[in-house]
This record gives C-alpha cells, sequence and structure tokens, in this order.
C-alpha cells in the first residue's frame, strides 16, 4: 500500500500538472473502466491519484499484501492502465490515423 505521504506528493504534482496545461480538477474525480468490477467483486480499497480512484488493496480470500502477490505469482495479476494516458484526436484522418497506430479495427467500434 501506498504511504499517506507519497500518495499526497503523487497527487499533488499530478494536480500542479494538469494545471499547467489550463485544466480544473476541482470538480473532476474519474474512475477508470475497471473501477465497478474492481469495488464490486474484488472488494477493494481506493485512494486518489492524478485525480483517479485507484484500488490499492483488496480484502477477501485474496487481500492483503502478500496474499495478492502469491496470487499474482501463482496465477496472474492485472494493472489497469486506462489512466495512464488520454488523446484526442480530430480532424479528417483521425479514424486513419488511429487504425495506423493501433492493433483493434477502430472505426468498428461503437461511440463510447
Amino acid at each position: 500500500m501506498l504511504s499517506r505521504s507519497l500518495r499526497q506528493g503523487a497527487t499533488a504534482l499530478a494536480r500542479q500538472q494538469v494545471r499547467m496545461f489550463g485544466a480544473d480538477l476541482s470538480d473532476c474525480h474519474n474512475k477508470t473502466a475497471l473501477y465497478s468490477y474492481h469495488k464490486d467483486k474484488l472488494g477493494a480499497k481506493f485512494v486518489e491519484f492524478a485525480n483517479y480512484d485507484m484500488p490499492v488493496s483488496y480484502e477477501g480470500p485474496h487481500g492483503g499484501v502478500k496474499k495478492e502477490h502469491l496470487f499474482t505469482r501463482a496465477s496472474c495479476g492485472v494493472f489497469d492502465v486506462s489512466h495512464m494516458g488520454q488523446l484526442h484526436i480530430s480532424g479528417k484522418s483521425a479514424a486513419a490515423f488511429l487504425e495506423h497506430i493501433t492493433v483493434v479495427d477502430t472505426q468498428a467500434l461503437a461511440p463510447g
């Protein structure tokens, strides 16, 4: 689990970096695509990190740092990276550009 001072420092740094680009975070608090799964299915405890609710520990049969470590070593661990980067691409060639830089058929995706 991250120490309180480390969490506060990371959050302050993220806020400072975003303010440099003119964004206002006062009313913004994001959740990753896997938030509900972490919360409802895995019993995650969350902290704010870079204005996202991020899971840091879990309750239940696989909860606790040692149990989580052993489970990951024996089975599989997943790290949700959806909070780590966001792009806003626009223009006439936006769809073609996305097709070029990703491995998914982006033009077949539904909006949202």
